[in-house]
């Protein structure tokens, strides 16, 4: 477990970022630089969401640069593709997460952005453009569950699970694959470190749900 696998790897169960600067300033490490990358927000103001990312992680002393990849051609630009490549922490927007799926399913984006990943390069996604990131993901349309990304594989994020009815959680459970699911609250972020270990940040706590255990 002492071996970097990975950078870390942080999940927001709601809008923002992250549940505090002090978390982000772990996670981005020694990073002075950070994408953010638009996609999930295509259809819902992309540079207002770019805008925000900027506000909260400028005053931690990093530079915010925007990589627009919108649609599946962006995702096969070359110096978009480059950019992600290059980059010493990647962010992504809370939005539509069938759309960031749709776009990054299979393409040069994607290749780049699972290889800067396991190069230690560190992620954070926002609410739900979260759940996009582990397979399977929970389809926001009709509540059942699909391929996501599978950034991370044999568990679903669920996203804002505190703002959720009992017949909605209910349904959830019994709807869900053989796979563990990781409920997120609103206000927390959960983790994953660079040797595997998962923890969450905020006032209350990401709850794991093995895949055995329904109810």
């Amino acid at each position: 477990m002492g071996t970097l696998t990975s950078g870390w790897l942080a999940l927001h169960g709601g809008a923002g970022w992250l549940a505090d600067h002090a978390t982000a300033t772990q996670v981005l490490g020694v990073a002075t630089t950070l994408l953010v990358v638009p996609t999930a927000a295509a259809f819902e103001g992309p540079r207002g969401a770019v805008e925000a990312a900027t506000a909260w992680f400028e005053p931690l002393g990093v530079a915010v640069r925007e990589c627009p990849i919108l649609t599946r051609h962006d995702a096969f630009d070359p110096a978009r593709v480059a950019e992600l490549a290059n980059a010493e922490a990647l962010v992504f927007t809370g939005g539509q997460p069938l759309h960031l799926r749709s776009v990054l399913t299979e393409s040069p984006a994607w290749d780049a952005i699972v290889a800067a990943f396991g190069g230690g390069v560190p992620i954070i996604a926002e609410g739900a453009s979260a759940s996009a990131f582990g397979d399977p993901m929970l389809d926001p349309r009709g509540g059942a569950f699909t391929i996501g990304l599978g950034l991370v594989t044999g568990l679903a994020v669920l996203p804002e699970s505190d703002t959720w009815s009992a017949d909605r959680r209910s349904r959830t459970m019994r709807l869900a694959t053989n796979a563990e699911l990781a409920l997120v609250p609103s206000t927390t972020t959960l983790l994953r470190s660079p040797t595997g270990e998962w923890s969450s940040r905020g006032p209350v706590e990401a709850t794991f749900v093995p895949a055995r255990v329904r109810s």
